[in-house]
C-alpha cells in the first residue's frame, strides 16, 4: 500500500512539474508583422518595440525614388558603420538579418525571431546613408 501511495504521489508531482516547464520564459509572443518604409536617408518608423520570442516580420519598401536601400539588423548598437562592419567581421553572430538591395518601389521582407530581450540596430549599408542618419533600433522587450 505504501508503495502505490510513493507512486502516486511521485507521478502527480511528476505531471505538476510537467505542467510547469512550460512557463511563460519559454513561450512564444503572438507573431509581428511590420512595414518600414525606406526614404532618403531614414527609415519609418525608425524605434520598434517586439516581444522576446515573437517571430516578427519585417516588410522593408524603398519609397525612395533616387536610389536602393537595404536593411542590416545586428545584435548591437553602433555609432559608425565601420563599428558595425568590423564587429560583423570579427563575430557573424552580430548579424541578425539582412535584406537584399532593395530598387526604389519595391519591399522585401525578412523573418526575424528575437530570443534575447536588448537593443537591436537596424541600418542602410549604402554609402553615406548610415551617417546621414539611416539606422533605427529594435527594443526587444521580455
Amino acid at each position: 500500500m505504501r508503495r502505490a501511495a510513493l507512486f502516486a504521489v511521485l507521478a502527480s508531482a511528476a505531471l505538476i512539474a510537467a505542467g510547469c516547464s512550460e512557463s511563460s520564459e519559454s513561450k512564444a509572443a503572438e507573431p509581428v508583422a511590420l512595414d518600414v518604409e525606406m526614404t532618403d536617408f531614414i527609415y519609418e518608423p525608425g524605434e520598434i518595440a517586439v516581444a522576446e520570442r515573437a517571430e516578427v516580420t519585417i516588410t522593408a519598401t524603398n519609397a525612395s525614388p533616387f536610389g536602393k536601400h537595404n536593411l542590416l539588423i545586428v545584435n548591437d548598437v553602433f555609432t559608425e558603420l565601420v563599428q558595425a562592419n568590423d564587429a560583423i567581421e570579427a563575430d557573424p553572430g552580430t548579424l541578425v538579418a539582412e535584406s537584399g538591395l532593395v530598387e526604389p518601389g519595391e519591399s522585401e521582407s525578412l523573418v526575424v525571431t528575437f530570443d534575447e530581450p536588448g537593443v537591436y540596430q537596424f541600418y542602410c549599408t549604402v554609402l553615406g546613408h548610415f551617417v546621414a542618419g539611416m539606422h533605427g533600433t529594435i527594443t526587444v522587450e521580455s
